[in-house]
């Protein structure tokens, strides 16, 4: 199929260290929708991550079609996975978010997810995972969820990085979200997303990439002898439902255990004056006291 060549594109992801003010990392993430925070998280607690997530992931189904028949997912991480709850209450995720959703905004645990991407796995259509609430009649300008996936492995182009189209938050939907017959999504000046320059984010263990709802984006093929373990904790806006049912996957009884900014996080408190009171309108902050 014939489709037309974007004038221009963005070939490359940008770097940044874990001592780069949340300013720099603010304006580099509103130009391009993305970005990588290099070694933020250590090589001890890596270690202990991908230790801690090889029983879930092993217990993992895979799924055909969209979410890949080679590719294991497992959620429920706030829960099962200690050493994730650090690193989805990080202080410089949420200062990170606190700009990118604005001062004042709640925004709360969306879902989680070990995603070990296997050798022989195709890549995965782009998409947006902003499509989840499509339903709702959102502002394309609504900041709505945003995804971070740590590299509990090195991610190469090789192992398959997920692929990112930096700069495609602008981009409109595409004419057809299922794709045309070459599995490419046709925008409605007739070019294709990947031809807007569709990159792998490859980073080394221990670093994170943290991308808009609107930034397209999709798994890249494992073409290399070795699975590719990642960890995605994407963060929502507090008005709109969770894709993953924290309430079921964090029940009262484990939520009492956690630190109390991640009891917030996960949804335990309320949102905009009363969204989510139990009882006669209190927070649900009080049950887990």
């Amino acid at each position: 199929m014939n489709t037309a060549v974007p004038p221009e594109a963005l070939h490359e992801i940008v770097h940044v260290g874990p001592d780069t003010p949340v300013e720099d990392m603010l304006a580099i993430y509103r130009r391009d929708g993305v970005l990588i925070v290099d070694g933020l998280a250590d090589e001890d607690t890596v270690a202990a991550l991908r230790s801690e997530l090889q029983g879930p992931v092993e217990r993992a189904a895979t799924h055909d079609g969209f979410l890949g028949g080679r590719t294991a997912r497992a959620g429920a991480l706030i829960a099962e996975v200690p050493t994730c709850r650090p690193l989805a209450m990080h202080p410089v995720i949420l200062q990170l978010l606190d700009g990118i959703f604005g001062r004042g905004s709640r925004f709360q645990v969306n879902a989680t997810q070990a995603i070990a991407v296997h050798p022989g796995e195709a890549a995965q259509m782009l998409h947006r995972d902003r499509w989840v609430w499509r339903a709702l009649p959102l502002a394309p300008d609504f900041e709505c969820v945003v995804n971070c996936i740590w590299a509990v492995d090195n991610f190469s182009a090789s192992a398959g990085a997920t692929r990112i189209v930096p700069g495609s938050v602008d981009l409109p939907d595409p004419q057809d979200p299922r794709g045309n017959e070459d599995g490419e999504l046709v925008l409605p000046d007739g070019t294709t997303v990947s031809s807007h320059g569709a990159v792998p984010a490859e980073m080394s263990d221990g670093a994170v990439v943290i991308y808009s709802g609107s930034t397209y984006h999709g798994a890249g093929a494992n073409d290399s002898d070795l699975p590719r373990l990642g960890m995605a904790l994407a963060y929502a806006s507090v008005p709109l439902r969770q894709e993953e049912n924290q309430y079921l996957v964090v029940p009262p009884e484990v939520a009492r255990e956690l630190p109390e900014t991640l009891q917030k996080l996960v949804g335990y408190e309320l949102g905009h004056s009363t969204l989510g009171f139990v009882q006669d309108m209190q927070s649900p902050m009080t049950l887990l006291r």
